[in-house]
């Protein structure tokens, strides 16, 4: 019997969400394993449903169905091939990312999860997926069953994730990986979170004083104003770009703090509608529904800056974990088109038992 692959890991603090990421370094071109993650017949091989709906159009609606378990929806959230798929499994996200290396390819798949106490149990059921997948790429059968992997493995994702992630039992046989108990989609979690981060960068913004919208700030040759300034025009240029009409200029010199009210809750609005929150929008970052673009570079755009006002105005610089984790694993994988002229400076290493902030500050440049 082929021996089990080396654990994923959960990441997370609590009140999540949490990430369930695997690693695997496989003897296949990028192209290869991309189709194993896109062709309906390859997927039916190891993936845990049957997939109905075009996986490779961004804002394509899903339905994920078993033969012994209700189906549920989900959404593309975002595609680049041969090296990313994002889609919303139920409450859940789920993206795969692919990257060239000698002799092959470094598969990496995140599940993020909202519900702690199904961790264990659903990292098992992944790990047993990804041992199909294996199988299916070199074109033998699996010398295992799934249940039997499922459960030679879980005992291990127990004493490695800790009870709190261990509440929610074992699958029915045959199912490594059930489905998620509710269909909330991912929108919710991507309100929740960009509500998170809005309100921080309200609250920095209202705690600025009247005398020093001029001071300076973190990002060079910009003040205090220009800084709220840039945010707020990021957030109107987002919404013009899913609702297809002209971007309204910010007045610097006017009520910034009106102006970042008004554009953030255009935001929340836009997510709030169905139709508008799956529309497909391009940019730099490729094609991808609003919801997407928000959980990713808004938030993440948002997030820093909270930060750069929150030093330039000697206020509280404590970022939200659950945010700052999110922003984090967005643009790890983008280190380079981040340092683009008008980007982030260069990343500072950081000291030795940096916490989590200063190390996610200092990636982004910023001297915490």
């Amino acid at each position: 019997m082929t021996p089990p692959a080396s654990l994923g890991t959960l990441q997370g603090d609590d009140g999540g969400p949490w990430h369930l990421r695997f690693t695997r370094h496989l003897h296949h071109p990028v192209e290869r394993v991309w189709d194993a993650l896109t062709v309906p017949e390859e997927l039916g091989a190891w993936f845990p449903q049957r997939i109905v709906g075009d996986l490779l159009t961004p804002g394509t609606r899903l339905r994920f169905e078993g033969d012994a378990s209700p189906g549920f929806d989900g959404q593309v959230l975002a595609v680049e091939p041969p090296v990313r798929l994002e889609f919303a499994w139920g409450p859940d996200t789920i993206r795969f990312d692919l990257v060239p290396e000698d002799g092959g390819c470094v598969l990496t798949l995140t599940d993020t999860i909202g519900e702690l106490g199904k961790a264990a149990r659903d990292g098992a059921g992944w790990h047993t997926c990804l041992d199909e997948l294996e199988a299916v790429l070199d074109g033998t059968p699996p010398s295992f069953t799934t249940t039997g992997r499922w459960q030679e493995v879980h005992p291990g994702y127990v004493a490695a994730f800790g009870p709190r992630a261990s509440t929610i039992g074992p699958p029915e046989p045959g199912e490594p990986t059930p489905p998620p108990a509710a269909t909330l989609g991912a929108v919710s979690e991507v309100s929740e979170r960009y509500r998170t981060v809005a309100d921080g960068f309200t609250a920095r913004v209202d705690g600025v004083a009247p005398g020093r919208w001029d001071d300076p700030t973190p990002c060079p040759e910009w003040t205090v104003r220009d800084l709220v300034a840039h945010v707020v025009g990021v957030h109107r240029r987002v919404v013009a770009n899913v609702d297809g009409r002209e971007v309204a200029d910010v007045d610097a010199r006017a009520d910034l703090a009106g102006q970042w009210r008004q554009a953030s809750g255009a935001v929340l609005d836009a997510l709030g509608d169905e139709g508008r929150a799956s529309t497909v929008v391009g940019g730099m970052f490729g094609e991808q529904t609003f919801e997407s673009l928000v959980g990713r570079l808004l938030c993440a755009d948002t997030l820093v800056h909270t930060w750069d006002l929150a030093r330039a105005t000697g206020q509280g610089e404590e970022l939200d974990a659950g945010a700052m984790a999110a922003a984090a694993e967005f643009l790890a994988p983008i280190d380079e088109a981040i340092r683009r002229p008008g980007g982030f400076a260069p990343r500072i290493d950081p000291p030795a038992g940096a916490d989590a902030q200063t190390r996610f500050l200092n990636f982004c440049g910023r001297a915490a």
